[in-house]
């Protein structure tokens, strides 16, 4: 997995690490994952749909921990209602990001990364 990470110097395109304040859930689009730089309290939108999109978004925080966006730890946090990643047996189609898929995903690229990572899951 490092050898996919970016070249320090590059770095993300603006569009690739967009800062937005967090909506609340029930206006505008639910977010399934927020992530909190720990310092400023401002935001990160992930799409973390399914496991491609999880592990192409572990690489984004990884860059921006290397570039110092990240002070000191990445919070995850997994809203069970959203984008119905509860239903998704039910529905049949497997590429909503359960906690327990995340949690599975996020140890096998654990020992890969250098930033810290809590993965945090709420039921809505």
């Amino acid at each position: 997995m490092t050898k996919l990470l970016r070249d320090p110097t590059r770095g993300w395109r603006a569009s690739e690490l967009p800062y937005t304040p967090i909506q609340p859930q029930g206006r505008g689009r639910p977010r399934a994952i927020d992530f909190f730089h720990d310092v400023e309290r401002t935001a990160i939108e992930l799409e973390l749909s399914n496991q491609t999109c999880f592990s192409h978004d572990l690489l984004k925080l990884e860059t921006a921990f290397r570039h110092g966006y990240i002070m000191s730890a990445a919070i995850i946090t997994i809203h069970d209602s959203a984008a119905h990643s509860l239903n998704w047996r039910r529905k049949g189609n497997n590429s909503y990001l359960t906690f327990e898929t995340a949690s599975t995903f996020l140890a096998v690229f654990a020992p890969a990364l250098s930033v810290p990572i809590l993965l945090r899951g709420l039921e809505m």
